[in-house]
């Protein structure tokens, strides 16, 4: 369409310079067209348009019996001259526009990455702190749990004789009963403390995690009875091997179907699936489990992972601490999203044998 409209206001010049006789005054409006192939067309289109134009101007000398002079071989001239510069400009113009384009593009990218690296950098930092605060957490829980065990099961053994001297009907036997449960209690939480304190992966070994799931839904199969709850598994049928300590994952996953079970009170099903995936150039082995509890509510969302936070009764808090501490020292994660009266699944991503310290496949999203 282009070429058509130049071709024709080529054809409107030559019939005004035919027309107005030798003065050929319209000459200078061929300049018109061949800055319009420059600008659209460039030098191929400024080739092809002044040509067209200097034919049509040699056809109007012949039809006025002009000579060719050097006036005429300056107009021509100019016309190659004045459409090959235009169309250089305009070709610079457009690349230096495309390079504009590429830079801002390139810039938007350097920029994206360095806000990656920054919030990496806080990422890490944040990691290390909260390693060295669990440390000294752990050391602490470690002095104390070993002050307090001794005298504890002291306690214990002295109401537990006394209870078998004392009748049920005297007043001191509900009392006796009342210390031997909350001793047993208590050496409960020393016991999970002992566990947080106690230093993670002292040995690594090709953990088999379909043996391991096998294992832990056997242990809470009864309580998940109790409740009424189903507890279903799904698993390839072959999966790579983790290196850790398979007793640290066994307990990280048990304690997170019991999370599962104490938040099912009606009933329903608890599902544990296992998968081998790859992300960010990792090999993850991916154990997740979905249960159909009430969910997480939002406010305490921030803080499930925080030692000693728990909303139950008699909850010590120290679940999914553990959790996270385990999945820390595997290199892996931790990714829980949670829906108030919807559920909560819990995933646990480790790397597969072979695979060193892993970046971070995921996070925590409540809704």
């Amino acid at each position: 369409m282009f070429i058509v409209l130049v071709g024709a206001m080529i054809g409107i010049v030559s019939w005004l310079d035919l027309a107005t006789g030798p003065g050929r005054e319209p000459a200078a409006l061929y300049d018109i067209p061949i800055l319009l192939s420059a600008v659209a067309l460039g030098a191929v289109g400024v080739l092809v348009a002044c040509s067209a134009c200097v034919v049509t101007y040699q056809l109007t000398l012949w039809y006025h019996h002009l000579t060719y002079s050097v006036a005429d071989f300056s107009q021509t001239l100019v016309f190659f001259v004045m459409g090959f510069v235009v169309a250089e400009l305009v070709s610079r113009y457009l690349l230096s526009g495309t390079l504009q384009q590429e830079l801002l593009y390139l810039n938007a990218g350097l920029e994206r990455r360095v806000a990656e690296a920054v919030a990496a950098e806080r990422e890490a930092q944040q990691r290390m702190r909260d390693a060295q605060r669990l440390s000294l957490l752990g050391e602490a829980a470690a002095h104390i749990a070993h002050e307090i065990k001794n005298p504890l099961v002291s306690i214990g053994g002295f109401a537990r004789r006394l209870g078998r001297y004392v009748q049920e009907d005297h007043p001191a036997h509900e009392g006796l009963r009342i210390i031997v449960r909350e001793v047993v209690r208590l050496e409960e939480l020393l016991k999970e403390l002992l566990e947080f304190a106690t230093p993670e992966c002292r040995e690594r070994r090709p953990v088999e995690i379909p043996m391991i799931v096998a294992e832990v839904l056997a242990l809470a199969q009864k309580p998940a009875e109790v409740q009424k709850i189903h507890l279903r598994f799904e698993a390839p049928a072959s999966l790579p091997a983790v290196p850790g300590d398979g007793d640290r994952i066994k307990r990280a996953l048990l304690n997170i179907i019991l999370n599962g079970i104490q938040a099912m009170p009606d009933g329903g099903e608890i599902c544990v699936a296992v998968s081998s995936l790859l992300k960010d150039g990792v090999s993850w082995v991916l154990i997740s489990v979905r249960d159909q509890g009430t969910g997480i509510p939002l406010d305490d969302f921030k803080r499930i992972f925080d030692p000693f936070f728990t909303t139950k009764p008699e909850g010590t808090g120290l679940g999914l601490a553990m959790v996270k501490k385990t999945a820390d020292a595997h290199g892996g994660r931790v990714q829980v999203e949670s829906a108030r009266n919807s559920g909560t699944v819990v995933s646990l991503w480790l790397p597969s044998q072979g695979q060193g310290l892993a970046a971070e496949p995921g996070g925590a999203s409540a809704g």
